[in-house]
């Protein structure tokens, strides 16, 4: 492989990390739901608070900032119960083992560019300059 050809593929490996990263920063951050184009967007939570929604709506319930109220006052009984046991409405997620997971590989793609940059030649002298010689 010539100097070129490893420069060109440490390139790509460096561009690849940082598009790694971002994403991985995306999914660690953004709720499931605000993932435009990227895969891994789940429609469960869309669809388990729609379904609980119309629970409260059948009730004659309202909801308000994600409790649920009943004459406006917090409700005592519930329509739905949560593993939990509680009234919240179902939360969206965030992908944070995605998100880490996709850091993880940048940085390995770093370090990966870091060694196919030819940063030594094969007899174990320093690219760029002369071989250094032991003082004496």
């Amino acid at each position: 492989m010539n100097g070129s050809t490893k420069k060109v593929g440490a390139g790509l490996l460096v561009l690849l990390s940082a598009l790694l990263i971002v994403a991985g920063v995306m999914y660690a951050t953004t709720p499931a739901s605000e993932l435009s184009g990227l895969p891994g967007k789940s429609d469960y939570y869309e669809k388990l608070h729609a379904k609980q929604v119309k629970r409260v709506q059948q009730n004659g319930m309202t909801i308000k900032d994600g409790k649920v109220y009943q004459d406006d006052k917090l409700a005592t009984s519930c329509p739905f119960l949560n593993k939990d046991k509680s009234c919240k409405l179902a939360e969206d997620r965030k992908l944070t083992k995605r998100g880490i997971g996709l850091i993880v590989l940048g940085l390995l793609a770093l370090v990966g560019a870091w060694y196919s940059s030819g940063i030594r030649k094969p007899d174990g002298s320093m690219s760029g300059g002369e071989a250094r010689t032991p003082a004496g």
